[in-house]
Order: structure tokens, then sequence, then C-alpha cells
């Protein structure tokens, strides 16, 4: 099995069409020698999930609002999530890591804020990885560091799906 080393992202925080052509590009070179990828960073966008708790978009400085949501006349005047790019992600073959243990586990804890306002540093495993996803971390040490916690996963490669997935071409 042949894992390509994780991709390090830090997709545009202004241009959500942008951020999507980044995403596609991210997740395809994630997988160039085959199926298993790993991409973790800043997406800077709420995660895919519909069910995902949301910030108080509000609340939120105008900036990273008119970046995180949909324009108010595209969804009835509702401040909702912009999440195209991450869908880009799940669209790609990727699973959110944090959410994938939030749903088995019921944690809350893993969908923690990893900036000021917003769940936006996420890690993304390819699909044939998802069942190795053993454990998901912020870190928020030494203090100050980042205005962004960093991110810990733990895979069990050992775990990782072997049937019905493609061969590198």
């Amino acid at each position: 099995m042949v894992v390509s080393p994780p991709s390090s992202v830090h997709f545009d925080p202004f241009h959500p069409d942008h951020a999507r052509m980044e995403a596609k590009l991210a997740a395809t070179r994630a997988m160039k020698y085959g199926p298993y990828g790993v991409i973790g960073g800043d997406v800077n966008y709420p995660p895919a999930s519909p069910e995902h708790p949301a910030p108080d978009y509000a609340a939120l400085l105008p900036y990273n609002r008119a970046a995180r949501t949909r324009l108010p006349s595209e969804s009835g005047g509702e401040l909702v999530p912009d999440r195209r790019v991450t869908e880009m992600l799940v669209y790609s073959g990727y699973v959110d890591a944090a959410w994938h243990l939030y749903e088995q586990s019921g944690n809350k804890d893993l969908l923690g804020k990893t900036g000021a306002d917003d769940r936006i540093d996420q890690l993304w495993v390819s699909e044939p990885l998802r069942d190795t996803i053993i454990d998901y971390q912020l870190l928020d040490t030494p203090a100050g560091a980042s205005d962004h916690h960093g991110l810990l996963v733990r895979l069990d490669l050992e775990c990782a799906a072997r049937d019905n997935v493609w061969d590198y071409r």
C-alpha cells in the first residue's frame, strides 16, 4: 500500500471559487500515486456536513462573514454557511476526520473551533482510509503560538480498505 505524503493546504480565504479549484487540485494531487491520501490545513471554509454546528455568522468580522457564508440573496435572506469548498473535498472522495469520529462517538469536543470563530482548519483522508482514523486532537500549546490550533490525526493503516480500491494508472 502506498500512502502519498500528507498535503498541507491553505485555501484562498477571500474567493470561494478559487478555493474550490484549490480543493480540487489538492484532492487529486494527494491521491497522485493511489487511493490513499491525506489533506490537512487551513481550509478557511465551514465543514461540509450541514449538520455541523455553525458559529454565529452575524457576529463574525465582515470579511470572514463575507467569505464563509452565501450571499443573502442566494439563501432567502439568511446567513448560511458556504460549504462549497469542503463539499468539493467530499465530492473528490475525502472524509473529514473530526466529523467522522464525532459521528461515531458523539464527542462534541472534536468539533471545537480551530480558529477564532469556526472550525476552518481541518484534516481529511481519502475514503479508503476512513476506517483508519483512530484519534483526532486540537493542539493548543504553546499558548499564543498561532491564531489557529494545530491538528493531530492518528491513523491505523492496518485498517485501510484494500478491496475495491483503484490501482494507480
